[in-house]
C-alpha cells in the first residue's frame, strides 16, 4: 500500500489523483481526477486552471462554484458505471492507450468518491482519497484483484474515536438551532 495525503501521479500511469500542482504542460499527465472538494485536496485549482478534471456530480458543482473552473473541464464519473477514458497520446513514445475507472462513494463528505482505475498496462489501482467506513463499503469490489492501492489513513489512528453519523447529525442540528 501506498500511503496518500496530498494526492498523487499513480505509479506506472499517467493518471494524477488530487494533485494539481503538476506543471501543467508536463507529459507527466493524461488524465487528471479529483476525489473530492476540501482544500488539501484542490491545492492549485482556480480559475486559470486549463486542463480537464474527473470527479464525481456534486464535486463538479463545487468546483465550479469555489475554484472558478468553468463547467467545460469538468466531466463526471458516475458511480458504479465503468468508464473507458483514452489517454493522451504520450509526446514522447506517441502510445495511445485506454483504462477504465470507476467512482465508488467514499462515505466521506458530500461528492466524495474512490477512483478504481484498471489497465492492461497498469494493471487495477484503487485510489481511495479520505472515505468513511461503513460495512458494505468494500462491496463493490468484491473479487477484485487489486495490484495497489493508495490509501488514505488519515483517521486510523487508535487514538481517536469518532461518534455515528447519525450522531454527528443530531448535534449538528443542535448546534445550530
Amino acid at each position: 500500500m501506498a500511503p496518500c495525503l496530498t494526492g498523487h501521479v499513480l505509479t506506472k500511469t499517467r493518471i494524477s489523483v488530487d494533485w494539481f500542482q503538476v506543471p501543467r504542460t508536463s507529459h507527466l499527465v493524461s488524465h487528471y481526477f479529483c476525489t473530492h472538494v476540501k482544500r488539501e485536496h484542490v491545492v492549485g485549482l482556480n480559475e486559470y486552471w486549463k486542463e480537464d478534471i474527473y470527479c464525481s456530480r456534486v464535486t463538479a458543482a463545487l468546483l465550479h462554484r469555489f475554484c472558478k473552473i468553468p463547467h467545460s473541464q469538468l466531466h463526471v464519473i458516475p458511480l458504479n458505471k465503468p468508464q473507458v477514458l483514452r489517454y493522451k497520446p504520450d509526446p514522447i513514445s506517441q502510445t495511445d492507450s485506454t483504462f477504465r475507472v470507476t467512482a465508488y462513494d467514499a462515505n466521506h463528505c458530500q461528492g466524495s468518491v474512490m477512483f478504481l482505475f484498471e489497465s492492461e498496462c497498469f494493471g487495477s489501482i484503487l485510489y481511495t482519497g479520505n472515505f468513511r467506513w461503513y460495512s458494505g463499503i468494500t462491496d463493490p469490489l468484491r473479487g477484485l484483484h487489486l495490484d495497489l492501492v493508495y490509501f488514505d489513513g488519515t483517521y486510523s489512528s487508535k487514538h481517536g474515536e469518532f461518534i455515528s453519523r447519525s450522531e454527528c447529525k443530531t448535534k449538528a442540528v443542535t448546534v445550530v438551532r
